[in-house]
C-alpha cells in the first residue's frame, strides 16, 4: 500500500510518501526486494525520511507483519506528476530446510506485488505571496540570541547577535539569509550561516542560523528595525509573517563611566589643604607684615592649580581607548580571512573580493576600504599584480579563468605595510599572519 500526505501539493512544498508491506508473519519469504520510487512528469527532489519501521497489525480477523518506509519528495515544478508502482519481488515456499528435505515437497513460489500509482497535482506560486523568497511550510518562527545584553552595552563592546530560523517542512538549505539592516554607527561583522536538519514523521525541520558581531562606536540608544519574513502556511493555505520586534540598544560611554566610577582622592584635597595651611603658616612666622589679602590670593593659586591637575588626568583618561576592542577587531579579521581562504580554494571571484574588501576595512579603517585599488598601497608589486588581475576578472571581460590558489599564495607571504605617504615611510609589522 501507498499514501502521500497532500496530492495537490504547492510547488517546492514537502509531500511525504509511505510504503507499507503486509506479509503473514508465519510465512517465510526469501530473496525479497523493494524497488525505489520512481516520478515522472517533472524534477523532484525526493530523500529516504527517518529508518524502517516494523509492526504488527490486524485486518479483517488475520495477523499481519508490517514493514513502513517513509521518503519525502520536493517537487521542482508545477505541473502532474506520477509517482510509479513500488514493485516487491519475493520466493516463498520450498522444499524444506537442510535437515529437513523433502524432495517432494512444494516448490519455491515467486511473489511480485505491484502498488497502485498516484498522481500530484503540483500547484504554482500563488498570486498573493508577495515574499521575495517562496517559503511553503507548515510552520516558520524566527528567535534572537544576545551574547551580551543589548541594554547594557559599553562603546567599542562587541555583541554577537545570533538570528535562528526554523521551518517545518523544509530542507535547511532552502531557507535565505535573515536582512537585518542596522544603524551606520553600529559596525557589524557577519560570520558564516550554519545550517542543520532533523526530520520525524511530520518531516523536515530545517534550520539556519546567522550569526554577526555588533560594535558600537559612538554612546546612545540605537532602534533595530523589527524583522518581517513573509511565508506560506500549507496548513492555512495563506500567507502568513514571522516577525522579530524592532530592538533598542542601550550605548554607554567607556569614558563618562569611569569618570563617575572614580572617586575624587580625599588625600589630595587633604594634601593641598595641608600644604596651604603650611604656607600660611610660613608666611606669618617669616613676615608679620603679610594681611588677610595675601593669603586669599595664596589660597586661590592653590585651588586653580589643583582645578588644572584634576582636567589633565580627565584628559588623559579620556583618550583611552578600550582594549576590548583591538581583541575583537583581531577575532572578526580571523573570520574574514577565513572566507577569503574558502572563497579562494573554490576559485569564487566575487566571494574573494568581498572578504578581502571588509578584511581591508576593518584593519584600515581610516581609509574605508571600498575597492581593490584602495588595499594596493600596503601590498608589495606581486601582490599589486595579483590585485589586478582579480579586479580585470571581475570588472573586465573574463576572457581568462582566476586562479584562487595562486592568489591566496601571494597573499599569505605577504607582510603589509604602512602606506608609502613619503619616501622614508617604514614597513609595519603583519597585520594578521595567515
Amino acid at each position: 500500500e501507498v499514501e502521500v500526505s497532500n496530492k495537490s501539493p504547492y510547488v517546492q512544498s514537502q509531500v511525504i510518501f509511505k510504503v507499507s508491506l503486509y506479509h503473514n508473519p508465519n510465512t517465510s519469504v526469501v530473496n525479497a526486494s523493494l524497488s525505489n520510487p520512481g516520478i515522472s512528469g517533472g524534477r523532484v527532489i525526493i530523500d529516504n525520511l527517518g529508518e524502517d519501521k516494523v509492526y504488527q497489525t490486524r485486518r479483517d480477523g488475520k495477523q499481519y507483519a508490517v514493514i513502513e518506509r517513509q521518503y519525502v519528495i520536493f517537487p521542482q515544478s508545477s505541473n502532474v506528476l506520477r509517482i510509479e508502482p513500488i514493485i516487491f519481488q519475493g520466493q516463498t515456499g520450498g522444499r524444506g530446510s537442510l535437515f529437513n528435505f523433502d524432495p517432494f515437497g512444494p516448490q519455491p513460489r515467486s511473489i511480485i506485488r505491484r502498488s497502485e500509482t498516484i498522481e500530484l497535482n503540483v500547484k504554482p506560486i500563488p498570486g498573493s505571496f508577495t515574499g521575495k523568497t517562496w517559503l511553503p511550510a507548515s510552520g516558520l518562527t524566527i528567535q534572537e540570541q544576545w551574547s551580551v545584553d543589548p541594554g547594557k552595552l559599553q562603546q567599542g563592546e562587541a555583541t554577537t547577535r545570533t538570528l535562528t530560523l526554523q521551518a517545518n517542512g523544509l530542507a535547511a538549505s532552502h531557507l535565505p539569509p535573515v536582512d537585518s539592516k542596522i544603524p551606520e554607527r553600529l559596525k557589524q561583522y557577519p560570520d558564516q550561516p550554519e545550517f542543520e536538519e532533523t526530520n520525524n514523521t511530520q518531516g523536515y525541520i530545517g534550520i539556519r542560523r546567522d550569526k554577526m558581531a555588533i560594535i558600537p562606536t559612538e554612546s546612545g540608544d540605537y532602534v533595530l528595525p523589527a524583522i518581517k519574513i513573509p511565508w506560506w502556511n500549507t496548513i492555512t493555505d495563506k500567507m502568513e509573517i514571522a516577525e522579530l520586534p524592532e530592538r533598542t540598544i542601550h550605548v554607554e560611554s567607556t569614558t563618562t563611566k569611569q569618570l563617575a566610577e572614580t572617586p575624587v582622592n580625599p588625600v589630595n584635597v587633604d594634601n593641598e589643604q595641608q600644604t596651604a595651611e603650611e604656607a600660611n603658616q610660613a608666611a606669618n612666622n617669616g613676615a608679620n607684615t603679610v594681611n588677610s589679602s595675601n593669603w586669599k590670593w595664596i589660597s586661590l593659586a592653590l585651588f586653580l592649580l589643583w582645578l588644572i591637575t584634576l582636567f589633565s588626568w580627565w584628559k588623559s583618561k579620556r583618550k583611552e581607548k578600550p582594549e576590548t576592542t583591538q581583541a575583537v577587531v583581531k577575532e572578526t579579521s580571523n573570520v574574514y580571512l577565513k572566507q577569503l581562504k574558502q572563497a579562494c580554494r573554490n576559485n569564487e571571484a566575487e566571494q574573494a573580493k568581498n572578504a578581502l574588501l571588509q578584511w581591508g576595512d576593518l584593519n584600515w579603517p581610516e581609509r574605508s576600504i571600498t575597492s581593490i585599488a584602495l588595499i594596493k598601497p600596503y601590498c608589495d608589486a606581486e601582490l599589486q599584480k595579483k590585485l589586478d588581475q582579480l579586479n580585470d576578472y571581475l570588472y573586465g571581460n573574463k576572457a581568462e579563468s582566476w586562479d584562487g590558489n595562486a592568489f591566496l599564495s601571494c597573499f599569505e607571504k605577504q607582510s603589509f605595510k604602512e602606506e608609502q605617504k613619503t619616501e622614508t615611510a617604514g614597513k609595519l609589522e603583519p597585520l594578521y599572519k595567515v
